[in-house]
């Protein structure tokens, strides 16, 4: 199987995982962060899909972590009581390692690629991966304070 084969089965898995999340969880603002990084699977998916077709893809920008912090205070302020199983503390830590362990599959992808197209389209996506750590890690970070993380949460250190 090749890098593209194996980066399309990645986010397949990644959308799939991430839906299923979202059914799983009773917290509105996680479930909408879930559906939102599923549908960032889906796009990374079709971007892998027209890379290996035509060599060629624009590598789009957008505010996922803007977007995140948006409804998180939304959430807060539909229901300021919302409570998260404790237990999610580990799944989420979890969620947070498949990340990272995808990011550095595509750099190490993007360090052997002698394509500069594809070299960079596979760091594009490494940088992907590792925002979505991010966010995962913050987002364990809103489960146990919600209150601090609102006040905190403005993704400051984080470059886009």
């Amino acid at each position: 199987m090749d890098v593209y084969e194996y980066a399309m089965n990645m986010e397949v898995a990644g959308e799939k995982f991430y839906r299923d999340l979202a059914g799983a969880t009773n917290h509105p603002g996680l479930r909408r962060v879930m559906i939102m990084l599923a549908d960032e699977e889906v796009k990374h998916y079709q971007m892998i899909k027209a890379m290996k077709k035509t060599g060629n893809v624009e590598t789009p920008t957008h505010g996922l972590f803007d977007d995140a912090k948006h409804i998180f205070e939304k959430a807060m302020e539909e229901n300021p009581d919302a409570k998260v199983d404790e237990k999610e503390e580990e799944f989420y830590l979890r969620v947070a390692k498949m990340e990272a362990d995808n990011g550095n599959f595509y750099a190490e992808k993007a360090a052997t690629a002698s394509d500069e197209k594809e070299k960079k389209f596979l760091e594009f996506l490494a940088e992907e991966e590792r925002k979505h750590e991010y966010l995962m890690l913050n987002l364990l970070d809103f489960i146990k304070e919600p209150d601090h993380w609102i006040a905190d949460a403005e993704w400051s250190n984080v470059e886009f």
